[in-house]
């Protein structure tokens, strides 16, 4: 940590990547410099070293750690006693070579200021030499330089990944994901549904479109009509600058721009677009409320769209599952009892199962059945009454939850009443074996 404490103390910044209170890897972002645990890549006590990896004339030494002290910084006299070099916490056969190196050494002076910088000394030039050999017997063995990564597992995935894996099993998955979009509202989305249902106009944009926001040049556009070659764009009051809504010099307090400015870039791509060739529809969102507000149709038909999130493959990940079938049950004597109990689960399904490879397809209409898919689902779900083993899970206030009315369980309630379908359904995601087993059961 003195190492980061100094860069803090410089007003520097590391980038740091920690495992609990442990710093697995920090960079200097100026020198871009990378410091890397050792003990990530080679697990190994500093004594075994040379050992290990065949360090002729490199041993490492003793030191009274005990007795590294401010009073004994200037120390020049006899050799320590022997329970500052920790004796107790050593192995048996460890203790043994320290007592017998201290009784053959007892009689010697002792200079701390020489005897810690020989001891680091030695421990680095030890540290470096091992660190080395291992490096190149990597290179040799792999092509692949270890110390690129920050673990011994991160290597082993990238000699996988370079020497093992086969072509296109692995996507390339793009820096914005597979949803491509930017920032959207629900409000932009019940415009552009509207004006698609009004006109019976084919109107792409986040949530419809399989691409996720269609891409103009060097913009994203909220929603675009390719066949009558449209652009929709939704432009919210504060963060376009409306000059009904807001003062002009306003300053936006997540940029500290003023409003004028994101109005006129705002034009600006009104007029790149425009100069492309596209017609170019847009809506300020006072004008939509105040449409909204003042016609019970569209009203109606906006409070009537069920708009959905695109899926997050994260959500289809529950974690496990443990209950209890029966609390208490009485054993006559030719009963046998028996427990089952999984082992070993992700590794056999890792060797064994079927795995998705490749590039998703995404899709967002014109569902077929589910036992045609195989990946992630996102759907709206009725559970049967009668289930003793539910299926499906549902995660409510950070549990997990396999529940037959989904009313019930945000009530906590016991005993189901609720007749009406809506109140007993739940949306999530789920893989698709799952959904399957979940139709096979009601």
């Amino acid at each position: 940590y003195f190492v980061l404490h100094y860069m803090l103390d410089k007003g520097l910044k590391p980038e740091i990547i920690t495992t609990g209170a442990k710093i697995m890897m920090m960079r200097h972002t100026v020198l871009n410099v990378r410091i890397i645990d050792s003990f990530n890549f080679l697990p190994v006590a500093l004594s075994k070293f040379p050992c290990t990896f065949g360090l002729d004339g490199e041993k490492k030494g003793y030191f009274p750690h005990y007795f590294n002290t401010l009073e004994n910084q200037e120390y020049v006299g006899a050799l320590p006693d022997v329970k500052f070099y920790g004796p107790d916490s050593m192995s048996e056969d460890a203790r043994q070579k320290l007592l017998q190196w201290h009784s053959e050494e007892r009689h010697r002076i002792f200079d701390f200021q020489k005897e810690i910088y020989e001891y680091c000394s030695s421990d680095v030039t030890i540290l470096r030499k091992g660190c080395m050999q291992f490096r190149q017997l990597l290179i040799d063995t792999t092509q692949c330089d270890p110390f690129q990564y920050t673990t011994i597992a991160s290597v082993c995935m990238a000699v996988f990944r370079h020497h093992f894996i086969q072509e296109n099993t692995i996507a390339m998955i793009p820096n914005t994901g597979y949803r491509n979009s930017v920032n959207y509202s629900k409000i932009s989305l019940q415009w552009m549904d509207y004006v698609s249902h009004r006109d019976n106009k084919n109107i792409l944009h986040a949530l419809n479109n399989p691409e996720g926001e269609h891409k103009v040049g060097r913009y994203f556009v909220d929603g675009i009509d390719l066949d009558n070659k449209t652009i929709y764009e939704f432009n919210g009051c504060f963060f376009h600058g409306c000059p009904k809504c807001y003062d002009k010099d306003l300053k936006s307090p997540t940029d500290n721009l003023p409003l004028w400015y994101k109005l006129e870039k705002t034009l600006e791509k009104k007029r790149f677009l425009t100069g492309l060739g596209y017609h170019v529809v847009d809506m300020w969102e006072c004008e939509w409320r105040k449409t909204v507000q003042d016609d019970p149709a569209i009203k109606t038909f906006s409070d009537s769209l069920e708009l959905v999130e695109r899926l997050n493959p994260r959500d289809a990940f529950y974690g496990g599952r443990t209950d209890t079938m029966c609390l208490y049950y009485h054993v006559d004597s030719n009963v046998k009892v028996k427990y089952i109990d999984f082992t070993s689960l992700y590794p056999w399904t890792n060797k064994y199962c079927t795995y998705p490879v490749g590039h998703p397809r995404i899709i967002v209409k014109n569902f077929e059945d589910v036992e045609n898919y195989f990946g992630f689902i996102k759907c709206k779900v009725l559970p049967p009454r009668n289930l003793f083993h539910p299926v499906l899970p549902v995660r409510h206030e950070k549990k997990l939850f396999f529940p037959l009315c989904y009313t019930c369980l945000v009530t906590k309630r016991e005993s189901c009443d609720h007749d009406d379908d809506n109140d007993r359904c739940f949306t999530g995601t789920w893989i698709t074996e799952e959904l399957k087993l979940a139709v096979s059961k009601g």
